[in-house]
């Protein structure tokens, strides 16, 4: 009677021991597995950046590449707006982008807004001051009365400042066709928007001069 409980006993902890080699296999299987997972998970986030906003990414993009418009000696701040402009599927667009310019720039002060400064031959009122740093450096305040034009001089302020007289003077005003804006403005604001280029390569010059 012993030896039979003494076997049934023995092939009891010999079975349970069995099973349990069985389970914390599988268990170590499991972690082994998942471990891995999180590894292939953090190597495709980082393949594929974020999403961004369609111009913006268009923009860093084109920023990244050689010039796209070579004939126009562009500063690369101007061409990459330019690049955003032309990228864009539709005046609607063009014209979104122009009034962030236009909400993005810093307000000039009244004392500023003056004869002297004021741009001519434009349906709106529209001003523009230059200032030379220490290294010839040209940095250009603008400003109007009117949302679309105060984004046009914007995108000439953001695109022109930072750079020298003669890197502004070689800017070619085609520029405004590749950027699609005169099929987007009406024909005074194209030849306003002319008259703003001319009138803050003036500037540039005077200051340097100076």
């Amino acid at each position: 009677g012993l030896s039979l409980r003494g076997g049934a006993a023995a092939l009891l902890f010999t079975a349970a021991l069995s099973l349990a080699v069985v389970l914390f296999g599988a268990r170590s299987d499991t972690r082994t597995l998942s471990a891995g997972y999180p590894a292939i998970s953090g190597r495709i986030t980082r393949q594929a950046p974020p999403c961004r906003g369609g111009l913006q990414r268009v923009g860093r993009r084109m920023a990244a590449q050689s010039s796209m418009f070579p004939a126009l000696n562009l500063t690369p701040k101007l061409e990459q707006q330019v690049a955003k402009l032309k990228m864009a599927p539709d005046n609607t667009l063009r014209h979104q982008q122009l009034l962030f310019y236009a909400k993005q720039a810093n307000p000039m002060p009244r004392e500023f807004q003056k004869a002297e400064n004021k741009v001519p031959g434009c349906l709106s009122q529209v001003w523009v001051t230059a200032n030379k740093d220490d290294e010839g450096k040209v940095y250009f305040q603008g400003d109007s009365d009117a949302l679309i034009t105060k984004g046009l001089v914007s995108l000439l302020v953001l695109g022109l400042s930072g750079h020298t007289a003669e890197e502004i003077l070689a800017v070619k005003p085609e520029f405004i066709k590749e950027a699609g804006i005169t099929q987007s403005l009406t024909p005074g604001r194209n030849n306003g928007f002319l008259n703003m280029l001319n009138t803050m390569k003036r500037k540039a010059l005077e200051v340097t001069r100076a």
